[in-house]
């Protein structure tokens, strides 16, 4: 059925799992700051990447392609690979946009603020 999709309508579909995942982090993590004020750390783009990696490690955990704990690093190696292929897109689409894709997808998600960490100039 993929294969039925443009390749850009397919990264649209991507874009719009992504929002929904955000969704789902932006919800659960309003819930923890009620639940418990100034314990756990304001949702960032930081914390995006490292639930991103977490996300990506429980995928090859569970990967029966993996199940050998020494074909881990090749599990990572083709997802890091995936994910380089994948920069090139986003940043496409952000210079087209004019923001960085996360903003997109949190405004998908539902607009509610997220800190994003400055790290100095985009790079050329």
């Amino acid at each position: 059925m993929a294969d039925q999709l443009t390749p850009q309508e397919y990264m649209a579909f991507l874009n719009s799992l992504a929002s929904s995942a955000i969704n789902g982090m932006l919800n659960r993590a309003e819930e923890l700051y009620t639940q418990d004020p100034g314990r756990f750390p304001p949702l960032d783009d930081g914390l995006v990447f490292q639930l991103a990696a977490l996300l990506g490690a429980t995928v090859i955990e569970a990967n029966p392609d993996y199940r050998d704990t020494s074909s881990f690093e090749k599990g990572a190696g083709e997802l890091g690979a995936q994910t380089l292929e994948f920069l090139t897109v986003v940043r496409g689409m952000s210079d087209t946009s004019g923001r960085a894709m996360l903003f997109n997808l949190l405004a998908a998600a539902g607009g509610r603020p997220v800190r994003m960490v400055e790290r100095g100039p985009k790079p050329n």
